[in-house]
């Protein structure tokens, strides 16, 4: 749900508003946030003992060590970036909606590259979905498509109708029978 409203969210920002402030203000307070109470909250102890451990030079090995957390760090920061700076772009074109659909069917790319793993390399792969993936997959795709059908309907609807109409008119799109007055504001 968090998750959803987030993108709406965004989506009306980006719509309305400058993206790059957007960006900005999502990176301002998503430091704050992380930094301030998410990481004391859930990662104190962790980091405690990393910085102990780092000021006190036991060895090299524990140099080596704190680098290898930076480059993490590092490498999650900018894909995150990436990512955000990705969705402002697509959520500047579309809708938060197609966005969520998209990205429920990631899952689809794993089970195609296990299976693409499973050929090249027989018996090393031991993984095969639950039959409620493909259920779910099967609910995904078709929820994307209803809804690029449904929007084309309405912006079929608004080529031929008229502002003041209220009467029932007969869909150019198709057969259904449409009140005007459903799809004026």
């Amino acid at each position: 749900f968090l998750y959803g409203l987030n993108d709406v969210l965004a989506e009306y920002f980006v719509k309305n508003n400058d993206r790059i402030e957007y960006l900005g203000m999502l990176g301002l307070f998503g430091w704050i946030f992380s930094f301030c109470v998410q990481a004391p909250i859930l990662e104190g102890e962790a980091v405690r003992e990393l910085v102990t451990k780092f000021s006190q030079r036991q060895s090299d090995i524990m140099e080596s060590d704190f680098l290898w957390v930076l480059f993490l760090l590092f490498c999650f920061v900018t894909m995150l970036s990436s990512f955000y700076v990705a969705v402002s772009m697509f959520l500047s074109e579309n809708d938060a909606t197609i966005l969520n659909l998209s990205l429920q069917s990631c899952p689809l790319w794993a089970v195609v590259l296990t299976t693409v793993g499973e050929i090249f390399a027989p018996g090393e792969v031991h993984w095969f979905p639950p039959p409620m993936f493909f259920v779910a997959l099967i609910l995904v795709v078709a929820g994307t498509f209803s809804y690029e059908s449904e929007e084309e309907r309405n912006e079929c609807l608004d080529d031929y109708t008229d502002d003041c109409c209220e009467v029932e008119k007969t869909s150019p799109c198709g057969s259904n029978r449409y009140r005007i007055d459903e799809f004026i504001p």
